[in-house]
């Protein structure tokens, strides 16, 4: 479930830090690159390589687990895919939604 806390979305339910794993959040940030049309990104840097996930463009770690999104005016379009709630916890910043054409599957 995602919840307004302006400017940021906070996905809710996920937990600590602990649950999943580096690897699981890279399978979501792919799932969520291939449904919002990744590939005509206005900034896709490192995104799909074997580089660390603190080196992709937009995304914020700590301890090596993704804790945030920074992806506002960088052209996604497309729904943003359930996967994204397999983050342990991710900030989304609402500017992505109103500034590219992201629907969100989750009620806000």
């Amino acid at each position: 479930m995602w919840s307004r806390t302006a400017p940021l979305y906070h996905a809710t339910g996920g937990g600590a830090l602990a649950q999943g794993s580096v690897e699981s959040d890279r399978a979501a940030l792919v799932v969520l690159y291939n449904a919002t049309g990744g590939a005509n990104w206005t900034n896709n840097t490192n995104w799909l390589t074997d580089a660390p996930l603190s080196e992709w463009f937009g995304v914020t770690t700590q301890s090596s687990r993704v804790v945030g999104l920074r992806l506002a005016g960088n052209g996604l379009s497309g729904a943003l895919p359930p996967a994204l709630g397999d983050l342990a916890f991710v900030d989304l910043e609402a500017e992505s939604a109103r500034e590219d054409k992201v629907q969100s599957r989750r009620s806000h």
